[in-house]
């Protein structure tokens, strides 16, 4: 496997992890509360948050650690370094969207396009 893509992938496994815990314990938390319980909400409010820090992730520890400068320089298409960060992000999202998607009856009413615009203009949300 190409050495920037596992870069990618171990950079965002943690956030992976949260994300997909915080997923699927909303049927768990919605069978033993009230879902117009305080925590619920929480949960449910940083799940989303997380799938969104997961997608800016893979850009951001390129703009922090300086590396993005150094990356683009190389004689590397600069698309194709763009589309490989964002398939990776892609990839990686898809299985805790269809988490979300699938357990969406008990998570508080944000709505999955929110979820899905957050994760399109990560690129975006890593320069702000």
């Amino acid at each position: 496997m190409n050495p920037r893509i596992l870069k990618e992938l171990r950079a965002l496994l943690p956030a992976w992890c949260v994300s997909a815990a915080l997923i699927i314990s909303l049927p768990v938390l919605a069978a033993s509360a009230n879902t117009n319980w305080l925590p619920f909400e929480v949960i449910g409010y940083s799940a989303v948050l997380s799938l969104c820090l997961a997608a800016s992730l893979v850009y951001s520890r390129e703009f922090q650690f300086n590396t993005f400068q150094l990356l683009l320089a190389q004689p590397a298409n600069r698309t194709h370094i763009w589309f490989q960060k964002f398939g990776v992000v892609a990839i990686s999202l898809l299985p805790l969207l269809l988490l979300y998607g699938l357990f969406s009856q008990w998570a508080p009413d944000h709505g999955i396009l929110l979820v899905i615009t957050t994760a399109c203009s990560a690129g975006f949300w890593a320069l702000v």
